[in-house]
């Protein structure tokens, strides 16, 4: 085949190092026989290119009949829509802005009261870890409060028995 500037290739694209090339009739595109792994004697009138082969449909039955019978395969008469699929184009009403808005405010509500529970519930789990803390520590001074006043009023006590005793 006479090689042009204007050639096709529905290949490699590389216009030097190959001697053979072919050229298909319908898409007009060429295709070096190195590349289609076709020797030039195999050549007829039966040959299609790959890229003209790929868009002919398969030959068979349009019936999706398995090919071996499984008595576990049960075949329905109609289909239902799989679940969180999209909606038909065919629907007779389509979603507006103002139902996309509902649901996602509605979705939104929803989400957002999981959330503030889950918010409370670890709030509340830590404000309960550091009052305990804070409780034991009052405790402690509470102690430490009991002990200085009856310290304090022994010495109180010591106090007003010295000043008799001084007195008398």
């Amino acid at each position: 085949m006479a090689k042009t500037l204007n050639t096709v290739w529905g290949c490699c694209t590389l216009q030097e190092g190959y001697d053979d090339d072919i050229k298909y009739t319908k898409c007009l595109k060429a295709y070096h026989l190195a590349c289609v792994s076709v020797k030039a004697l195999e050549i007829n009138l039966k040959w299609i290119c790959p890229n003209c082969a790929s868009t002919i449909p398969k030959r068979g039955t349009i019936d999706n009949t398995p090919v071996r019978f499984n008595p576990n395969v049960t075949v329905r008469s109609y289909k239902r829509q799989a679940l969180l699929s999209p909606p038909n184009n065919n629907e007779a009403h389509p979603l507006t802005h103002d139902d996309v808005r509902a649901i996602m405010n509605d979705v939104l509500k929803s989400h957002m009261a999981d959330f503030t529970k889950e918010i409370n519930r670890s709030l509340r789990g830590m404000l309960d870890a550091e009052m305990k803390t804070i409780k034991g520590d009052f405790k402690e001074i509470k102690k430490s409060m009991e002990f200085i006043n009856g310290t304090f009023e022994m010495l109180q006590i010591d106090h007003k028995a010295n000043q008799e005793n001084i007195k008398s």
